[in-house]
């Protein structure tokens, strides 16, 4: 009796521990690893608040959900047609096809974790990947399989990102600051975050987890909310930890690649911590997560399909074998994971979270028929009520497309990677900055870009940059004034030559990143920059940032110049703009930014970092594209400049 006991006992802690592991991991996947590398990069330490923000929706939404399954004994998808006539329905759909393109991700993530570790070709190596979470699968030993695989790449997760975070040597005492008291509330940030990593098919994945295991019940309640609790903190030390090692490397002055996926912007914070090792580790690191990730979003999406017929343990072998395989042939079509795919799925998947949150809230509240009677903890009730309302309201605004735009940054992608949506920019935009190729942008995608601004009236600036297409043009380089001022001609001659063939013209030139802030006031290299322009054509209008130096310097050699203020940047009581290595460098909120602009436009004054008031005269506002909510926040600054009767148009000619 002693010995079953003992092996019964055994047997619940390895479910538990296979449950938390297999939240944890899920939870931690590619998606929110870049998600992370690249929202840290843009906003510093004041990401942990979203960070935090998450984990809190996080306990309440796993605790409920955990706990109400115990209790009802049955799948979600059960439980929910049982409430409700047809919504176990609606909520399987909606599972499997999130799982279905988060799946596509997770092999994405595979193929780059593979080429980080061993240098092997992304597509290879996400097949691979594919075919190792088939074969657990099609184990005899499968069950055993994946809980060893879980718990073991969950610990070695854990080690290798703690290591990296010691590395780096984050500024922690600023990023607990944060946490509580943020520079800046983003809440697409939140909500992009919460999608990625409670939504959909991961909010169920250790729930459905505990029932194979038998954890079920009023009995095994206490353990269940155990399970939940350890698995949140699991899970959440897990970002916090993640999120440091990004944010001492960030902190330490890297510029961080954003312009696309395949920069892979968190291998690059790895190895800037610890070298070449360093991607090796962020290799290990990111095809553990990408496998967990795969087996996690085919378990779980499959299980739903009990609702459908697909009981059996063969049927569900056999269904999740083919869920992988399409998620893999998905992958190869399309040969990497696209931005765009990865936004869509996070925030389809934070739409699918209020749904099934709403109704085990309901079945919380109203059904303890379901629940053998069990009357349901009403704290925890509402504290669910409060996050339900919180998610629909955080989805609501997430999906509000608005499209508005004075000017913008364009061209920024390279190949099939992107960087913002140009189209809809280009749909309101009076004058759009174009990549040359030196930072970002590839001749084909120019070309596109040009004629779409073309095509609507919008007037095309040469954007400028140091040759620095690893750094996305944002790293201060030394270069001779005669190599500067022929990088400046190539580069304006280039965009002239495509926008030629598109039907339009070069009408002024803008430098990006680095080259923009440091001709400001270094007058060596604003001078070579001038030549450059004047070598091409005395016409073209240069834009600098309004009140610097380098504008009265062009206007001396005989340039029309435009004074310019950034809508999306803070600034300093000097007038320059707060280095992007600061916390709050990078604005968010877009009421807050409308109101800021319309102050500018009319007073000609704007609030500095330290409270102080700045006079600026500024001819144009500028948004970035590749900001987070940069459409929304374009959007609310044309609003609230129409509604204030400022007029908005061209400062310099478009068309041919």
């Amino acid at each position: 009796m002693t010995t079953d006991r003992s092996v019964a006992a055994a047997s619940l802690r390895g479910g538990l521990l296979a449950a938390i592991f297999l939240m944890a991991t899920s939870a931690i996947g590619p998606g929110f690893i870049t998600q992370t590398a690249t929202f840290t990069a843009r906003m510093g330490s004041a990401f942990a608040f979203a960070i935090l923000a998450s984990i809190l929706i996080d306990f309440v939404v796993q605790l409920n959900i955990w706990r109400i399954t115990a209790l009802t004994g049955k799948r979600a998808s059960e439980t929910a047609n049982a409430a409700i006539p047809g919504a176990g329905y609606l909520l399987t759909a909606l599972v499997v096809i999130g799982g279905l393109a988060f799946n596509v991700g997770n092999i994405a993530g595979g193929g780059l974790g593979l080429n980080a570790m061993l240098g092997l070709d992304p597509k290879i190596g996400g097949a691979i990947t594919a075919v190792l979470a088939i074969a657990i699968f099609l184990s005899r030993q499968a069950g055993i399989l994946l809980d060893r695989a879980i718990i073991g790449l969950g610990i070695v997760m854990i080690l290798l990102v703690l290591f990296v975070a010691v590395q780096s040597n984050p500024p922690v005492g600023e990023a607990l600051r944060q946490t509580i008291w943020p520079d800046t509330i983003d809440f697409a940030t939140i909500t992009t975050i919460v999608g990625g990593t409670v939504g959909g098919y991961i909010t169920y994945s250790g729930a459905h987890r505990l029932l194979d295991k038998g954890l079920t019940g009023p009995h095994n309640l206490t353990a269940v909310t155990r399970a939940a609790l350890t698995g949140i903190a699991v899970t959440g030390v897990m970002r916090f930890v993640l999120f440091l090692a990004i944010l001492g490397v960030v902190a330490s002055g890297v510029t961080l690649d954003l312009s696309s996926q395949a920069a892979n912007p968190a291998a690059q914070a790895f190895q800037a911590a610890a070298g070449d090792w360093g991607m090796r580790v962020f290799g290990v690191v990111l095809w553990a997560a990408a496998l967990t990730s795969v087996i996690g979003a085919a378990y779980t999406s499959v299980s739903f399909l009990d609702v459908v017929g697909v009981r059996s343990d063969a049927a569900r072998s056999k269904a999740t074998v083919g869920f992988i395989a399409f998620s893999l042939a998905v992958y190869l079509a399309l040969g990497t994971a696209p931005a765009a795919i990865l936004v869509f799925v996070g925030g389809f998947n934070g739409l699918i979270l209020p749904i099934g949150l709403t109704i085990f809230t309901y079945i919380g509240y109203a059904r303890s028929d379901l629940m053998g009677g069990h009357r349901y903890n009403r704290v925890l009730l509402a504290l669910g009520a409060i996050v339900c309302a919180l998610t629909w309201y955080m989805g609501a605004r997430s999906v509000t497309t608005i499209f508005a735009f004075l000017g913008v940054d364009l061209g920024e992608g390279y190949g099939p990677w992107t960087m913002g949506d140009d189209a809809a920019m280009l749909d309101i935009v009076s004058s759009a900055n174009i990549a040359c190729g030196f930072h970002a942008g590839d001749p084909a995608g120019l070309l596109a870009v040009l004629r779409q601004a073309a095509a609507r009236g919008v007037a095309v600036g040469a954007h400028v940059s140091y040759p620095d297409r690893v750094g996305f043009g944002r790293r201060t380089m030394d270069v001779a004034p005669d190599d500067l001022t022929a990088d400046v001609i190539y580069q304006i001659g280039a965009l002239q030559g495509l926008a030629r063939a598109a039907g339009t013209r070069v009408s002024y030139v803008k430098p990006h990143g680095a080259l923009y802030n440091t001709i400001a006031e270094d007058a060596r290299q604003a001078d070579a920059v001038i030549a450059g322009v004047k070598a091409v054509d005395p016409s073209l209008v240069l834009m600098g940032l309004a009140g610097a130096p380098v504008l009265k310097r062009a206007r001396a050699a005989g340039l029309p110049v435009v004074a310019e203020a950034f809508a999306d940047r803070a600034y300093t009581a000097a007038g320059a703009l707060v280095s992007r290595r600061q916390p709050g460098a990078v604005l968010h909120d877009p009421d807050l930014i409308a109101a800021r602009m319309l102050r500018l436009a009319t007073e000609g004054v704007l609030e500095a970092e330290d409270g102080s008031i700045l006079r600026l005269e500024a001819d144009s506002i500028c948004v970035h594209g590749d900001s987070p909510g940069a459409v929304a926040i374009a959007a609310r600054v044309r609003d609230a400049l129409v509604a204030g009767g400022v007029t908005i148009a061209p400062f310099a000619g478009g068309g041919a």
